[in-house]
Order: C-alpha cells, then sequence, then structure tokens
C-alpha cells in the first residue's frame, strides 16, 4: 500500500478545494458496448452478473485514483493507494430487499465467479443488511439495475464530506443495432477524482466488456 503525504501532493489543491464541500460527491453515466462480455459469459457458462463484476472491477483497479482513499492518523489526514481493490454487491433477498457481499477480485473467470456464487448463498442464508463501512476500505460498491436502461444514477453516502469508495452500477442491456449495449453509472468523491480519471474508467471498462 502506498501512502501519500498530503503536503508534497500535486493533488494537494484540488483536494482540499473538494474536501471542503458539502456536497463533493462526482457521478457519470455512459452507455457501453457489452456484447464481447455477454457472448463470452455464455459460451464460458459463466454468469453474467459475475462478469460485470470482474470486469468493471478490473476498469477500476485500472485507474490509481479509484485505489485511493482517506485515512486519520495521527490527528491528520493522510491518502493511502491500495495495490487492488476488491468487489463489493449488493444480492437479492427475500422480500425485495438486498444484502452484500465481497469477494476478492481474480484474474481467472470461472475461480472468479465460483467466488461470487458462494459468498452471495452466504448473503441470503444471513439474511440481513451487514455493511462494510468503518471495517475496510480496500473496496468499490458494485450493483447491477437490470430493469432499466437509465442515463443517470445517485448513490447515498453517509458522509457527504468524507465517503471515499466509489460507487458503480451498470443497468439492462439493450440491442442496439449490432450492438449490446449498457448504462454504466460511476459516482466518486472530487476530493480524489477528477473527469479525466473517469475517462481513463470508461476506456478500461469499455475495453473489458467489447
Amino acid at each position: 500500500m502506498r501512502l501519500i503525504e498530503l503536503e508534497g501532493w500535486d493533488r494537494r489543491d484540488h483536494f482540499r478545494w473538494y474536501r471542503a464541500h458539502a456536497q463533493p460527491q462526482l457521478a457519470l453515466t455512459a452507455e457501453l458496448d457489452a456484447g464481447g462480455l455477454a457472448g463470452r459469459c455464455e459460451a464460458e457458462g459463466r454468469s453474467l452478473f459475475a462478469g460485470f463484476l470482474q470486469a468493471l472491477s478490473r476498469a477500476a483497479n485500472a485507474v490509481p485514483a479509484l485505489r485511493q482513499r482517506v485515512r486519520a492518523a495521527g490527528g491528520r489526514e493522510v491518502i493511502v493507494e491500495h495495490p487492488v481493490v476488491h468487489p463489493a454487491f449488493t444480492v437479492a433477498l427475500d422480500g425485495d430487499r438486498f444484502g452484500f457481499a465481497s469477494t476478492p477480485l481474480v484474474d481467472d473467470g470461472a475461480t472468479f465467479a465460483a467466488a461470487v456464487r458462494r459468498v452471495s448463498a452466504e448473503a441470503r442464508a444471513r439474511g440481513g443488511l451487514t455493511p462494510f463501512d468503518e471495517e475496510r476500505d480496500d473496496l468499490i460498491y458494485l450493483s447491477c439495475l437490470p430493469w432499466v436502461r437509465f442515463t443517470q444514477v445517485s448513490h447515498p453516502v453517509r458522509s457527504p464530506g468524507g465517503d471515499w469508495v466509489p460507487r458503480i452500477a451498470w443497468g439492462r442491456l439493450t440491442p442496439v443495432g449490432a450492438r449490446l449495449v449498457v448504462p454504466v453509472n460511476i459516482q466518486v468523491h472530487h476530493a480524489l477524482v477528477d473527469g479525466v480519471h473517469l475517462g481513463r474508467f470508461f476506456e478500461a471498462a469499455q475495453a473489458a466488456l467489447r
């Protein structure tokens, strides 16, 4: 894990500016072509949900700013940059409810899909809501809204000035000509992440989904 000292950081002024905002969350949605991923998952007998989790988590990990978090240390704030961040995701429960699960991000698709199945079953067996907040910060929060071809999503945050974990959501897959498009949304803290970083995320996401 890399430690970034605020005083020597080239983004220091940007961090301080947006850190002081009452609503510093930045969100962007783009429609991507997911036909390649859908075809690969079908051919390999893999879960498309797990395929999206893996692909979008990889895309987030490709952007260092999306692996950065802020921690309190000795009465001051420091920025840490994780070597890898892992997917935490929603799991459908009975009664139109959901729970949370998480699994390490690994390269092998079949191994990852099997882990997603296992932790999802464990979350359904628990049957309740067990948040990850304040437990660990080497996560990305992901969720799927398969019912909607949405154009924007706004995610709840517990502390608008200091909620550092990116949120990613994807929606309904829709055939458009020869493409199979899907809306992908990401919400981040602007003190750590700028528009250029979101552009790089969407480039990496499109490469992973195509």
